[in-house]
């Protein structure tokens, strides 16, 4: 379920989390953490679901994740035997590797904290926002789709 985030300096919007899409695809709403931008994460279920089982046997398989938004490349294939892991890049300039540590993450913005089990505790922290980098960013509620 994807949490949604809004500042009230600069009117940005982006949300960070899983959910599921049509015809068997999931997505991850992802963000970027200099500028803000939504960017969308496709996988196939049987790859989104493949992160689960590690470790029971699919070592050898190939996943192929697809972005939707303003990133390079549009596409990325993870061979499980290539420990280095793809570079991303932003429209805005951020580079960085493809994972929660990268530019392109779906990790909550600066300030909010983790909650070990669920993502993220509800609360009325306020955040810094990757935009105008003002403490003014809030959790602005949760969504399904």
């Amino acid at each position: 379920m994807p949490m949604r985030y809004g500042c009230s300096s600069c009117g940005i919007r982006f949300s960070t989390g899983s959910y599921h899409g049509s015809s068997g695809v999931w997505c991850t709403a992802l963000y970027c953490r200099e500028c803000g931008a939504s960017i969308i994460l496709q996988q196939s279920s049987q790859t989104f679901l493949g992160a689960f089982s590690c470790g029971r046997g699919d070592q050898a398989r190939s996943y192929r994740y697809e972005f939707i938004g303003s990133v390079k490349p549009h596409e990325i294939v993870i061979d499980p035997g290539n420990n280095v892991p793809p570079e991303v890049e932003c429209a805005c300039g951020a580079k960085g590797p493809f994972g929660p540590d990268g530019p392109i993450t779906d990790q909550p913005p600066e300030d909010f904290q983790h909650d070990s089990l669920f993502g993220i505790r509800r609360s009325t922290t306020v955040g810094i926002c990757p935009r105008c980098k003002r403490q003014t960013l809030r959790q602005r509620g949760e969504w399904i789709a």
